[in-house]
């Protein structure tokens, strides 16, 4: 029922599209439940894992530690200008880890988390270009046949002209 009632104003936007009724299962929501705790659990572990760290009980500071980066998170992407919630999250986490562990140790949390997801991010950034397939071979990457240039020929080469070399009447070679 609430899934029905939160998709509802979508579904004008469906109907505009021809995509048909809107219809959500509950494999399809268990699914969707699992890929976001796979996300969450770590983000809330290493917020976690860095309160403990620095002093706060191991037991005592889970909740506080996965609430507060889950409501920092939340908070640092709707203000919009502050880029990847920059200044946000960490003031967020500061205010949210006091009970758990003293506002020095907290900004210690909040920004080695910073460094942290930045490093993250990085990194899997990297992984993606290093696993991503190369540019096209021979051609300028807009899916144009004969739109890039034509591999051993040189700019001006009598023996093989350009694709886009200029023939008829008035050019210097005649069409072949």
């Amino acid at each position: 029922m609430g899934v029905r009632l939160a998709a509802r104003p979508f579904a004008r936007f469906r109907e505009v599209a021809e995509a048909g009724p809107l219809e959500i299962g509950g494999r399809s929501v268990a699914a969707s439940v699992s890929w976001t705790l796979v996300a969450w659990v770590p983000l809330g572990a290493h917020v976690w894992l860095l309160t403990w760290a620095v002093g706060g009980d191991a037991l005592g500071s889970v909740g506080p530690a996965v609430g507060a980066y889950a409501l920092a998170w939340t908070l640092g992407l709707l203000v919009v200008f502050a880029p990847a919630g920059l200044g946000v999250r960490e003031v967020v986490l500061v205010v949210a880890l006091a009970p758990v562990v003293d506002a020095g140790a907290a900004l210690v949390v909040a920004v080695l988390s910073r460094l942290v997801m930045t490093v993250a991010d990085v990194g899997w950034a990297g992984l993606s270009l290093l696993l991503s397939p190369g540019p096209p071979k021979g051609g300028s990457g807009d899916g144009e046949e004969g739109s890039g240039p034509v591999r051993g020929a040189s700019v001006g080469d009598p023996e093989r002209p350009s694709p886009r070399a200029r023939t008829g009447p008035g050019s210097e070679r005649e069409p072949e």
